[in-house]
């Protein structure tokens, strides 16, 4: 499986993955919704409970750790297998991140 089939995966199936971007650390991830930007890029949606970040993560469980990456910026991704994250609080919103949704987690939105 590509990148983007890995997450969409992913996203169907509620299992959290490893990502990386080229020359980063690790970051472990729920990824919610996969589709593309307003620019139509495909683009990902996910939380983020550990891990590598640049603008650093809050506690668990924060509305400040949903991400949304271009999939063309992930260099790799790995399902693994650890419980997966369901938080009450949705993100504010998508902006334009997605507008075509391709996968979606099922019964969040």
């Amino acid at each position: 499986m590509n990148i983007y089939e890995t997450l969409r995966f992913a996203v169907l199936s509620k299992k959290p993955c490893k990502i990386s971007k080229a020359g980063e650390p690790e970051r472990k991830v729920c990824p919610y919704i996969i589709g593309k930007s307003r620019e139509g890029e495909a683009s990902v949606l996910y939380y983020q409970y550990e891990g590598h970040s640049s603008r650093g993560l809050q506690e668990e469980g924060s509305s400040a750790n949903w991400r949304c990456n271009r999939v063309s910026g992930i260099a790799s991704a790995e399902i693994i297998d650890e419980p997966w994250r369901q938080l009450i609080r949705k993100p504010k919103g998508r902006g334009t991140c997605i507008v075509s949704i391709d996968a979606e987690v099922k019964g969040y939105y």
